[in-house]
């Protein structure tokens, strides 16, 4: 992979940056919304979900082993993974709530 190919990755994961940490959000006020209200929390926004979202990934932070492979079938699944993680637990969580 030659320097225009890296740098184009690297412009593409920082624009992509922004939209996954504000769909983590949303995830985690909708998930809040759905199974927290009922027990007497909070509404909460989606900030104050991002910090929720921020405080939860540092105190219970896993380190995944990552290979140094950089073919391009590892870069998309790292670029795609940041979005595809919340969306499966909003449709999990939206499973469960239908049997509340």
């Amino acid at each position: 992979m030659n320097s225009n190919e890296k740098l184009l990755i690297g412009v593409i994961a920082l624009l992509a940056v922004v939209p996954a940490i504000l769909i983590r959000g949303w995830v985690l006020v909708k998930v809040w919304t759905w199974f927290l209200i009922d027990l007497g929390a909070p509404v909460i926004n989606i900030p104050q979900g991002l910090g929720i979202a921020l405080i939860c990934n540092f105190v219970i932070h896993t380190k995944t082993e990552d290979n140094e492979d950089d073919s391009y079938n590892n870069i998309g699944a790292k670029l795609l993974k940041p979005f595809i993680v919340p969306l499966a637990s909003l449709l999990m969580a939206l499973v469960i709530k239908q049997f509340l």
